[in-house]
This record gives structure tokens, C-alpha cells and sequence, in this order.
């Protein structure tokens, strides 16, 4: 597997924390129509966006190349088609599109690399569509953090994942301690458009994370739970009466990784709502 890809942007795997984080995108094209894939590659970056391209240089190992590039996939919120004659004659491009479609992903573009471009550029229409589908994406950003300061490693690492989907959380860490600490908690609540909670038996015993519930319940917010668990439902009758008649996510502790990018699948379903 050496010398088995060459990324033209390599995507940054750790959140640097910044209050505006960018949104990954998969790019999949033909490497012959590299030209104009790098024109849309820098308009993606001047956007903000994070494009990721793939440069296949050897296939002596299939099974492993599919599987990386389905995680490259699963791993990015948006996948765009370069579409053109060439890209119709590739096997790899066919093979990421039919997996994008596959696993339903919520945001996927075509790019026809003929009719969208004007000249070395792309057309203002196709720029217009670009940015509209970002601000689409940006506007699930806003999500009001619910969980047990016990479970913060946990809930961090769950979070460092999701943001590179570019969404915004808020909890009460991003708070000041002071004398308004709770106003301007209430604050954040009310006007984060979103409620998630992370709920586990610590959070059952957190006064000041059922705090937040209570107050999100006030303001009319329907609250998304996630079950924080090794792979089990929930046994205790607090937890099971807390959940009662609600959807929420079975989140398995023991496989961070997996367990987030089925998060995100489940959280775009409500987001898009």
C-alpha cells in the first residue's frame, strides 16, 4: 500500500475549536479533468469549505482502497459529483457516487464540468448554488450542548468528531463564571435553535444538567436525547422513565468513531425537520 494516494488537500482531522468551523466535502472526478476540478477545489476553499480530492496511483489492493475511501466519505457531511465524459468511464467515480447514494447522505451536488463552467471559471449560477447549499448547512450549527460534567471527555470526543461537519455547539463551558452564569446559560438555551443531551446514569444525578433540560422544556424546545451506553439499552427506571415515549439514539461508548458517524446520520434526519 505504499504510495497509494496523494491527497491535493488533506482535510484536518482535529478541531482547532474556532467559532466558525468548516464544512468537509468530498470531492469524487476523473484525475483528467483535474483542471477544472481545481478551480471548483479553490472556490470550495475561499468559501470556507474543507474539499477533499483523491489521487488513485495504485489498485493492487481494491478491498482496502474501497473501504478507506468509504470512510473518507462517511467522514465528510457533503459529496459533489464532478460529472463529465471521463468521469462516466471511471470506475472509482462510480463506485463514490453509488456509495453516496447508498448511504443517503443528506447533501449531494452534481457538477457538470462542461455546462457549469464559463470558460476556466465557474458559471455565477453554479457559484450561487454552492453557497446556497452552505448556508443550508451552516444553519444546523447552532446546537445547545445538555450533559453531566462526568461525561465531558466522552461528549468532547463525540463532538470533535460532528463539528467537522461544521456544526456549532454551545454548553455551559463556553460560559464565563460569574454572577449572570445562569442568565446567560438561559440565554444560550433559548436561542440555540437546537437541544442535545447526552443523557447517561452520572447525568441522572448532574442537578445542574437536568437545570438545562428543565429550562429547554420552558422554552418550548424539543430536546434530542443520545443514550450514552457500551452497547446496551438503558436498565435503570430513572433513565427509563426520563426516555418514555421519546426517540432517541443508542450511542455506544465503546466505538466512538462508529458510533458518531451514525450520530450524524440520525442528527441530519431531525436537523433537516
Amino acid at each position: 500500500m505504499n504510495d497509494l494516494y496523494d491527497r491535493e488537500h488533506t482535510a484536518n482531522e482535529a478541531v482547532n475549536g474556532s467559532d466558525d468551523p468548516h464544512i468537509y466535502v468530498f470531492v469524487s472526478h476523473s484525475h483528467l479533468d483535474i483542471a477544472k476540478v481545481r478551480v471548483l477545489r479553490n472556490y470550495l476553499e475561499s468559501l470556507r469549505a474543507e474539499p477533499i480530492l483523491f489521487f488513485l496511483k495504485s489498485l493492487s489492493d481494491k478491498d482496502t482502497i474501497t473501504d478507506l475511501i468509504e470512510k473518507e466519505i462517511d467522514a465528510r457531511l457533503w459529496f459533489i459529483l464532478c460529472d463529465s465524459s471521463n468521469a462516466r468511464e471511471s470506475e472509482w467515480v462510480r463506485s463514490e457516487t453509488e456509495y453516496a447514494q447508498q448511504t443517503h447522505k443528506t447533501y449531494q451536488m452534481r457538477v457538470d464540468l462542461e455546462r457549469d463552467f464559463a470558460g476556466d471559471d465557474l458559471t455565477e449560477e453554479k457559484k450561487d448554488e454552492i453557497r446556497s447549499t452552505l448556508r443550508s448547512i451552516e444553519q444546523t450549527k447552532a446546537i445547545f450542548l445538555n450533559y453531566s460534567h462526568k461525561d465531558a471527555e466522552v461528549v468532547r470526543s463525540i463532538c470533535r468528531y460532528l463539528e467537522r461537519y461544521g456544526i456549532k455547539f454551545f454548553s455551559f463551558e463556553d460560559i464565563p463564571v460569574g454572577g449572570s452564569w445562569w442568565k446567560s446559560t438561559e440565554t444560550a438555551i433559548e436561542t440555540c435553535p437546537f437541544f442535545l443531551s447526552f443523557v447517561s446514569d452520572d447525568y441522572l444525578s448532574s442537578g445542574a444538567a437536568l437545570k438545562e433540560l428543565s429550562s429547554a422544556i420552558r422554552y418550548e424546545k424539543k430536546p434530542i436525547f443520545v443514550y450514552l451506553a457500551k452497547g446496551k439499552e438503558p436498565k435503570s427506571k430513572e433513565l427509563l422513565y426520563l426516555l418514555n415515549g421519546k426517540d432517541y439514539f443508542l450511542f455506544d461508548t465503546s466505538d466512538i468513531q462508529g458510533s458518531s458517524n451514525a450520530l450524524m446520520y440520525y442528527l441530519q434526519r431531525l436537523l433537516k425537520k
